[in-house]
């Protein structure tokens, strides 16, 4: 008899370990196996970042699937709806997704076509193809005029900025972030971007008079690398100071950040911000880096003078156009008077966001749409699967796209070809789990009755 109790006893304690490990959905946690396998690196770590409403708190909840790592919560002067760049930048981003940016130079050319040359009043040959629907060029920028008297904020999230450089005479030029000299450029990446948005010699925006405000934003370090975190306390800054009508350009990519896509998506439907971005450089999928996968990114690729797509820029459905990329003549930071040529699709977003500034009315948006609606299509030569062939176009002549090619008879049914997929992001990061989720909860009722139904037996 008591062989049988004994038998029953572990019968029951058997169903209750069950019960719990059930219950946990993980192993139970343990805060020294926790904090040894995330050291480890052996479970990918997310970070969540809420607003609590009531408290006026940001909190920020990085864990692994079973085990908490840490909780951080930083006051807020008042409560407000979920806008991430109130937080602190940084309590975004966990460790293990602070990953390294780095500029959209061209990959499969020279990473850099140095041919410093001095000021010249010869026209550059991305200006002279952005006013003609057809090759050859003629010579000539003949854009059409600016769009009534606003004064446009464009914030060039780069390594900075040269002010005084010759090809920004008479462009406002603001040293934004971080204050002061801080902000300057020793890279000359960011200067010869600056350049092609508004300059007197090679900007889409030529005229003086204030029409464009240039904002450096410095993320990058004088090698022309930074990490998400950079990127997201420079947007940060713009968020809490934005002027408009507001422009962001963003000539930098890196690895797909799904924190980082969300906080450029918030930016775009809470402020009103447009978001330009630079397609990427590996000749690969847009839709597989940052910022270009985001949804509210405009996302451009490059063309060379030949209008042939360039051999290194992304494609994929998350490009929305295509601008000049290859050998971009652009202000050079070593020499206040030079100028020298890059390639990449990190000179073809400025040349976007220079065309919205010429026509900019009310918003961002909506001179985007008129951008848009100009666009020359079917031009780009080798333009890539399921990416949209429409290449940038704002001269006086023609301000209207031609029209498509006849129609074709269909091919026969065996020939149809399936639509291209649908655009695709970065899913959404789920709500973060409850506190309690990360200890075992209560037993399910079947494994209580299975316990009841043993002791009564032994009763």
């Amino acid at each position: 008899m008591l062989t049988s109790q004994w038998s029953m006893a572990v019968l029951v304690l058997a169903a209750l370990l069950v019960c719990t490990s059930r219950a946990s959905g993980c192993p139970v946690p343990n805060a020294a196996r926790c904090q040894a396998t995330v050291g480890r690196g052996a479970t990918e770590i997310l970070s969540y970042v809420t607003l609590d409403r009531e408290e006026a708190k940001c909190v920020v909840m990085q864990h692994d699937q079973c085990c908490p790592v840490s909780r951080v919560e930083a006051t807020l002067a008042v409560p407000h709806v979920y806008q991430p760049w109130l937080c602190p930048p940084e309590l975004l981003i966990s460790r293990k997704r602070n990953h390294r940016l780095r500029l959209n130079y061209a990959e499969d050319e020279q990473q850099e076509t140095f041919h410093t040359m001095q000021s010249t009043n010869a026209i550059a040959w991305h200006l002279d193809r952005l006013d003609g629907r057809a090759l050859p060029l003629d010579g000539h920028y003949d854009p059409l005029p600016l769009a009534g008297h606003t004064t446009v904020h464009v914030y060039v999230v780069d390594t900075g900025l040269v002010p005084e450089h010759a090809a920004f005479n008479g462009v406002t030029t603001t040293l934004s972030y971080p204050a002061g000299t801080a902000a300057r450029d020793c890279n000359g990446h960011g200067t010869h971007v600056s350049s092609l948005i508004a300059s007197s010699t090679v900007g889409v925006v030529h005229e003086s008079g204030g029409r464009v405000a240039l904002h450096a934003v410095r993320v990058l370090d004088c090698s022309g690398s930074g990490t998400t975190s950079d990127v997201i306390a420079g947007l940060a800054w713009i968020a809490n100071n934005v002027q408009h009508p507001a422009v962001i350009n963003l000539s930098i990519g890196g690895p797909t950040s799904a924190i980082l896509n969300q906080f450029l998506d918030a930016m775009s439907r809470d402020l009103g911000v447009l978001i330009v971005a630079a397609a990427g450089n590996g000749n690969t999928d847009a839709c597989e880096r940052s910022p270009s996968s985001a949804q509210s990114v405009i996302a451009v690729a490059a063309t060379t003078s030949s209008d042939t797509r360039s051999s290194f820029s992304n494609v994929g459905p998350c490009v929305s156009i295509f601008a000049p990329g290859s050998n971009i003549r652009g202000a050079n930071f070593a020499s206040l008077t030079a100028y020298t040529g890059k390639s990449g699709t990190s000179m073809s977003s400025p040349l976007v966001v220079g065309a919205v500034a010429r026509l900019i009315t009310s918003t961002s948006a909506q001179a985007w749409q008129h951008v848009l609606s100009l666009a020359t299509p079917n031009r780009v030569q080798g333009a890539g699967a399921n990416t949209p062939n429409l290449l940038l176009f704002i001269g006086t002549t023609a301000t209207s796209p031609p029209p498509p090619p006849p129609l074709t008879p269909p091919p026969p049914p065996s020939q149809f070809q399936s639509p291209p997929p649908p655009r695709t992001f970065p899913p959404p990061l789920p709500p973060p789990p409850p506190l309690s989720s990360q200890s075992p909860q209560g037993a399910p009722s079947w494994c209580l009755a299975l316990v009841v139904a043993i002791i009564v037996y032994l009763l």
